[in-house]
């Protein structure tokens, strides 16, 4: 049996959101669960800063660049240059978390294919998206099951993720089930003390990066249904920047239209002491998602055991579970409804709290990080046998 040379982590598409904190945190634990194995990363020169080589391992800065076709030149520069470097730094095995598996390299390399966006398998996604939007999804789940089919190993964030690649007729025996992790940032008392909030209490808070399927506008239209006097002494908090500039515009001028101005705060983007004390504060925590593959923001929320509404599109229900209150998703009238009840509850929004707790103590990084190297290694072994 040969033994393992080491891994080359692909982090290309590792720039914002998820795949920013999946990567800091894998990496962080890394050598935890991994002390022998090489490693070699390959990662944007302008991400991820505070990954470097004195961290123990190699970084690879690649310069991108920005744009429309920011990823044809990455998708360039994994098939051509990609299998080049695993060669001169004799590395068998290529780990990714971002679906993509470039198309030569080579029999001698042990593939693990890491599945983060469903969008392009969900119809809910696709029903709220312009014609080139769609146009892009589907270039983007051809690359995904291609990705997926060619891989020797596929890492789902969640069973509903499993399911959705089995039906494209990807392996399920391939497929290794392992959801992402989840920790709360835990500030000093002077970080406590310092803090300050947009808005006083009472607050509905929601967090997530506009884009459309995140369906902040049902979150607005069931904000202005909630009876009068609720509305007068409530405010809704949302953090996201706005990576989709139309989208979010729209969502400005719903807000307008429906007169809430006044009542409805949009911080574009937030420290994580200024997160975290948002969450504290916070009376209720909505989350409007259409489709999610391990949704890091509930899983967040859960942990820091806020009373939650969520759509009930899969896979909240499957990380929520009871912890959770759900809505239809595309009923502003329901969340309206769930909204006012769980404001009106104080003794089953404690209930809630508590297993919302309960349950997001299931989700480690340490498992995940634990799990993706098993996975690394067992794969390895099997292949080589």
């Amino acid at each position: 049996m040969k033994r393992s040379k080491g891994i080359l982590l692909n982090l290309l598409a590792a720039t914002t959101g998820g795949q920013v904190t999946r990567a800091e945190a894998f990496l962080r634990r890394f050598r935890t669960y991994a002390p022998d194995i090489r490693l070699v990363i390959v990662k944007d020169r302008d991400s991820l800063p505070s990954i470097n080589d004195a961290d123990g391992w190699e970084v690879i800065n690649v310069h991108i660049g920005v744009g429309r076709l920011r990823a044809l030149r990455r998708a360039a520069w994994e098939n051509w240059n990609l299998p080049q470097l695993m060669n001169s730094k004799d590395l068998n095995i290529y780990l990714t978390f971002s679906h993509y598996l470039p198309l030569f390299l080579g029999e001698e390399v042990y593939s693990i294919v890491g599945v983060s966006n469903l969008a392009p398998f969900s119809e809910e996604a696709w029903g709220v998206e312009s014609n080139i939007v769609r146009f892009r999804m589907r270039l983007l789940r051809h690359t995904i099951i291609s990705s997926c089919r060619r891989a020797d190993q596929v890492i789902a964030l969640s069973n509903t993720c499993k399911s959705i690649l089995a039906e494209c007729s990807i392996k399920p025996l391939k497929i290794k089930v392992i959801p992402n992790g989840v920790e709360i940032f835990n500030p000093s008392a002077d970080d406590i003390q310092n803090s300050t909030l947009p808005c006083e209490s009472p607050f509905i808070l929601s967090v997530s990066h506009f884009y459309r399927y995140k369906n902040f506008e049902r979150l607005i239209e069931a904000f202005s249904l909630l009876p009068a006097q609720r509305l007068n002494r409530l405010r809704l908090v949302i953090v996201g920047k706005p990576y989709d500039r139309k989208y979010f515009e729209e969502i400005e001028g719903l807000i307008e239209r429906l007169g809430l101005t006044d009542h409805v705060s949009i911080i574009a983007g937030a420290d994580r002491s200024s997160l975290d004390a948002l969450y504290r504060n916070a009376s209720l925590f909505v989350f409007t998602s259409l489709i999610e593959n391990s949704p890091n923001i509930l899983l967040e929320a859960m942990a820091y055991s806020l009373p939650i509404v969520a759509s009930n599109v899969e896979p909240m229900p499957e990380f929520g579970s009871n912890g959770v209150r759900y809505f239809k998703a595309f009923s502003a009238e329901d969340l309206a409804d769930k909204i006012e009840i769980m404001l009106s509850d104080p003794t089953g929004v404690a209930d809630l709290r508590r297993r919302a707790k309960m349950r997001a103590d299931e989700y480690s990084w340490e498992n995940f990080t634990k799990s993706v190297i098993e996975v690394c290694v067992s794969s390895q072994k099997e292949g080589l046998q």
